[in-house]
């Protein structure tokens, strides 16, 4: 669905909520951005290559050939270009700081060209 819905419109927002241990019942801190994502062939090298560096990565890899011998013709790679922009909200804040005045935990991070894909 996700790479039908990308077919369609090429601009994707992520968000990426990080793991807080200790004080689980508050809203995570995260990280979120807005790009664009490309569809790319279950063989594309840089997807193979990305998926090859870790563990549960290779194990994906060898479900998705499974799925191919199984005659499953849909599986691809989405590639996403993220923009000049990131927020990050409550990462590196303190809990004290946000209880009273949450908007302190909202960050605006500008990409520096060179590390824009």
């Amino acid at each position: 669905m996700k790479a039908r819905n990308i077919a369609i419109n090429q601009n994707v927002s992520l968000v990426v909520p990080l793991v807080r241990r200790l004080l689980w019942f508050l809203p995570p801190p995260c990280i979120q951005f807005q790009g664009t994502a490309e569809i790319l062939d279950r063989t594309h090298v840089d997807g193979t290559k990305a998926f090859g560096s870790f563990f549960l990565g290779r194990t994906i890899l060898r479900m998705y050939e499974e799925f191919e011998r199984r005659g499953e013709t849909r599986v691809c790679f989405v590639r996403i270009k993220p923009g000049p922009v990131v927020f990050t909200y409550a990462v590196g804040a303190p809990i004290w700081r946000l209880i009273n005045r949450m908007e302190v935990g909202i960050v605006r991070v500008d990409v520096p060209a060179e590390y824009r894909g």
